[in-house]
């Protein structure tokens, strides 16, 4: 079973987000909704996939991206980034940060699953 982890401060983000992946394509889903939170989740268990907002209180979604492309267990875990930024200068310095794709908001969990699934 592929294990994904859902970062995002928005909780009835999460709680759609979480339903929809386990009911659709049968995925174990983890939450977090802060960049500690996610920290600490990924201590206990590396997700084969991690989804991650970008604005979000304590800790950035880029701050976080850096972190764990420093941490061994997730240096090469694929993370698709949720965002409303629209501007190329922002996304190419997601990619070079090491982010692997890029959803915009908002987006149909259909194409959500489809990135899943191209990544892992």
């Amino acid at each position: 079973m592929k294990k994904i982890l859902i970062v995002d401060d928005e909780i009835d983000v999460l709680k759609a987000l979480k339903s929809s992946l386990e009911r659709q394509e049968n995925f174990k889903v983890s939450t977090a909704r802060n960049g500690e939170e996610a920290l600490k989740d990924v201590e206990k268990e590396t997700p084969d996939i991690i989804v991650l907002d970008l604005m979000m209180p304590k800790m950035s979604g880029e701050e976080l991206l850096a972190l764990l492309r420093k941490n061994m267990k997730t240096m090469d875990t694929p993370v698709i980034i949720s965002t409303v930024r629209r501007e190329t200068a922002s996304l190419i310095n997601l990619m070079n940060l090491g982010a692997t794709d890029y959803l915009m908001k908002p987006y149909d969990v259909r194409e959500l699953i489809k990135l899943i699934n191209t990544y892992i």
